[in-house]
């Protein structure tokens, strides 16, 4: 069995959506198993690299990361589905947490109408930094009105910077169509 999980977002901006939809993939045959219950807007997540736990990013004016403990077996939840999620961990970002990108001490986070980046450590003390981004605003010809801020839209790890000892994160911004690096201890 393959399970499929995709994130819910609300189109409209209402707060409606409130879980990460999973279909299940078995014997050539697809279905949906359920929603699993999150925050509101769940516009995208990651899961860490054991697979036991997922950052859920929640798009909404306040921004928020939620930690989830994925749990299998055992009849999951009342819908059939066979996994369930149970949350241990919530931070307020900033404005349209968009993208979250899972670091092995925490999460890098972008904020689309925040206009930022916030990297999250997850351990003992937990903590959020949120950096603004720093580009300027293009006038590309044709285009003028296009954006008026930066507008952070992924966060990725691209690498371990071994000599530093840092993760190096790349946030693209289409407000300021760049991509700005940045490097984050590896206990976040």
């Amino acid at each position: 069995m393959v399970l499929l999980v995709v994130g819910t977002r609300d189109w409209q901006d209402q707060g409606n959506a409130t879980g990460l939809m999973v279909f299940r993939f078995q014997g050539g045959e697809a279905a949906a198993c359920g929603v699993l219950p999150t925050g509101a807007n769940p516009a995208w997540f990651d899961f860490t690299a054991d697979k036991r736990q997922l950052y859920v990013s929640c798009e909404e004016d306040t921004g928020s990361v939620e930690l989830y403990d994925l749990r299998t077996g055992g009849g999951g939840n009342a819908s059939g589905c066979p996994v369930a999620l149970a949350k241990i961990g919530a931070w307020v970002t900033d404005a349209g947490s968009c993208h979250v990108a899972a670091l092995p001490s925490g999460a890098a986070v972008s904020n689309y109408v925040g206009g930022s980046v916030s990297f999250l450590r997850s351990g003992a003390p937990a903590a959020v930094a949120t950096h603004p981004l720093s580009g300027a605003v293009p006038k590309t010809p044709g285009f003028e009105d296009r954006q008026e801020a930066p507008h952070a839209h992924h966060a990725l790890p691209v690498g371990w910077d071994e000599a530093a000892k840092r993760w190096v994160v790349a946030v693209s911004d289409l407000g300021t169509d760049s991509i700005e690096f940045y490097s984050v201890a590896e206990d976040g």
